[in-house]
């Protein structure tokens, strides 16, 4: 399974001794990049540099969940509102039949 263009190599991709076609890349299973590629296996650099703000909506996977939780919630709380109302302009229900159909939602 892909899952993007910036997937670090790891030990099931083939990549690495005793791989399928025997091949090994120079510098590890990262092709010489460490900790994300970053020079000296340094995670991040001072106060000053090194770190990018955004941290999780940089991620795209996340910001596609992120984005159909949104909806799926908006979806819910227009449900929650539209159904009573829809019932009360269109079929004339009464306060009782409100409840019940709050209630079963």
């Amino acid at each position: 399974m892909r899952f993007g263009r910036n997937r670090a190599a790891g030990p099931s991709d083939g990549y690495g001794p005793g791989g399928p076609a025997g091949e090994h890349r120079p510098g590890g299973p990262a092709g010489g990049r460490r900790f994300g590629g970053l020079a000296g296996g340094r995670r991040f650099g001072g106060l000053a540099g090194g770190r990018r703000f955004g941290g999780l909506l940089r991620q795209r996977r996340f910001r596609l969940l992120w984005i159909g939780e949104t909806v799926s919630q908006l979806g819910n709380a227009m449900a929650v509102v539209g159904v009573p109302l829809v019932a009360v302009i269109v079929l004339h229900a009464s306060t009782f039949v409100v409840g019940v159909l709050t209630a079963a939602g």
